[in-house]
């Protein structure tokens, strides 16, 4: 049904103006749905950035005890072992543990070089040592301690 008011059709200027007002509304919700598929691809990039930077770093980690361990050769069992203690900021009790151990009847002690919240064992334990230089040294607990570092990093990478 047309209505006419002096001549001027008005269902069709309405028909016309809810046109526009649908045209509005689908722009409008493209617009939005432009800006959510921006911001996802954002978060997107960021997270495949922070996996590289993550895996990269599990990678050097990994690499760099892989070369201590060719560079360390000889091994040798630590005659006496020093459990240091230390409590972290969270109020966590953490030990780091220290090997002694000889060498062509010289001694040497081969700190470790990373704490954790659970004991090492107190009783054998090898050492690594660089043969040309026995000061330089790589204990059991730095091994598995910085293997299981580089792991995590390298699964969250």
């Amino acid at each position: 049904m047309d209505l006419t008011i002096n001549g001027v059709n008005i269902s069709k200027q309405a028909e016309t103006v809810e046109d526009t007002a649908q045209g509005i509304s689908n722009a409008s919700s493209f617009a939005n749905n432009a800006a959510k598929a921006g911001a996802n691809k954002i978060i997107g990039i960021i997270f495949v950035i922070i996996g590289i930077v993550f895996g990269g770093i599990g990678f050097l980690m990994y690499n760099s005890q892989n070369s201590k361990l060719e560079q360390y050769t000889a091994s040798v069992e630590a005659y006496k072992i020093e459990i240091g203690r230390h409590e972290d900021s969270d109020g966590d009790t953490q030990y780091t543990p220290t090997y002694y151990y000889k060498v062509n009847g010289d001694q040497y002690k081969c700190k470790s070089s990373s704490s954790s919240s659970s004991k090492p064992k107190e009783s054998q334990a090898t050492v690594k040592y660089d043969p040309n230089d026995p000061s330089k040294c790589l204990s059991e607990y730095d091994q598995e301690s910085t293997g299981m570092i580089a792991i995590i990093f390298m699964v969250m990478g």
